[in-house]
């Protein structure tokens, strides 16, 4: 099955995921037993890892599916919990399930249990994540394709000079922005004619003419600004600017400048330990750097008229980010059970016991 995720270039809201652990609160865990996933009777999945623990005096049962290092996903579990062995090979009558979890690596049940022997067994239904990054391929050509051609109206509006970054009032969008190279003013409420250059090509390498618009970058970077840019925009530090961020507008300005033209780090009394800190992680990340479906991806602004005139060569360019989307491809789909030592009469699942301590 084939579905487009569609995405529309406007203000860009970004929420912080809290990773949830499966650890539980309440103590150790023990008597692990682990058993293989296998999809279509043969082919090896993830695994199913059954551990005890107590919560306040009694005894609970985790049993884990875990996906996450062969490529596959589950769309749904079955499980079967039981003092008798089960009848029938039935997962959909199974008492535990989870159905409509849309392409988890990871599922998780906490059982309480009495003292005798359980028979377990645990079935899912699994697909291919072909494509990776949860079944998505990025589509950077509809991303440049949603850009207008030639000049369009922008506005822009800012609080002060390197106060903020700044506001660019569209005509397909509002976005929080970055100046991009240091050779050029932008003025507070002008409007521009101005072009737009999308920083990737459809092969989501770096477009040569977004790069030309950046100046000559610094000597440190070996890769392409593009990449480091890319890269930056994408890191929590910079989407949570102004909002509690650990560094500055001014700190993430003058990072970006040095990037782009090699601005010393110092200028406009930023923070030098905090730039330095920057272009410290985006050196050592950013080189090949390309955003995948759910990142941001670098839009260049070029604004072209009114003609500066004066001792300017070209208005400041600027940058500013739109999330990337793509179409999310299910590979093959199979049916998994975990690989137990009592096979049922009919199918191919099978069940195990587990000794309870």
């Amino acid at each position: 099955m084939r579905t487009l995720l569609k995405g529309s270039l406007a203000l860009l809201t970004v929420f912080c995921l809290a990773t949830l652990s499966v650890q539980s609160l309440a103590g150790d865990t023990y008597n692990r037993v682990t058993k293989t996933l296998y999809a279509g009777q043969k082919t090896p999945v993830g695994t199913l890892t059954v551990e005890q623990y107590k919560s306040g005096g009694k005894k609970m049962l985790r049993v884990t599916y875990d996906t996450s290092s062969s490529g596959w996903v589950m769309n749904t579990t079955h499980l079967y919990v039981g003092t008798s062995a089960p009848s029938k090979s039935a997962p959909g009558r199974f008492p535990y399930k989870h159905e409509g979890l849309d392409k988890v690596t990871v599922d998780v049940y906490e059982i309480p249990i009495g003292c005798k022997p359980l028979y377990i067994a645990a079935h899912a239904d699994v697909c291919e994540d072909t494509a990776g990054s949860g079944g998505c391929v990025p589509d950077y050509a509809a991303a440049a394709a949603a850009l207008p051609g030639g000049l369009t109206d922008l506005n822009v509006e800012w609080a002060g000079y390197i106060s903020s970054y700044f506001t660019s009032h569209t005509t397909f969008g509002t976005f929080l922005s970055w100046c991009l190279d240091y050779n050029g003013p932008i003025g507070n409420e002008v409007t521009y004619g101005t072009a737009y250059v999308f920083s990737l090509l459809p092969d989501g390498s770096p477009n040569p003419a977004a790069a030309a618009l950046l100046g000559s970058q610094a000597a440190a970077l070996s890769g392409s600004p593009i990449n480091y840019l890319n890269y930056l925009i994408n890191q929590p530090y910079v989407i949570d600017c102004g909002n509690g961020g650990p560094y500055s507008v001014v700190d993430i300005q003058v990072a970006i400048w040095h990037i782009t033209n090699g601005l010393a780090i110092s200028s406009f009394g930023a923070n030098v330990a905090n730039v330095t800190a920057i272009l410290d992680d985006v050196i050592a990340n950013g080189a090949s750097f390309v955003p995948t479906c759910d990142d941001l991806a670098l839009v260049v602004g070029d604004p072209q008229t009114p003609d500066p005139g004066g001792n300017y060569q070209h208005n400041q360019h600027f940058g500013f980010a739109v999330p990337v989307t793509g179409e999310v491809v299910q590979g093959d789909c199979e049916t998994a059970w975990a690989k137990g030592t009592c096979q049922f009469r009919t199918g191919w699942g099978s069940y195990f016991k587990y000794c309870v301590k």
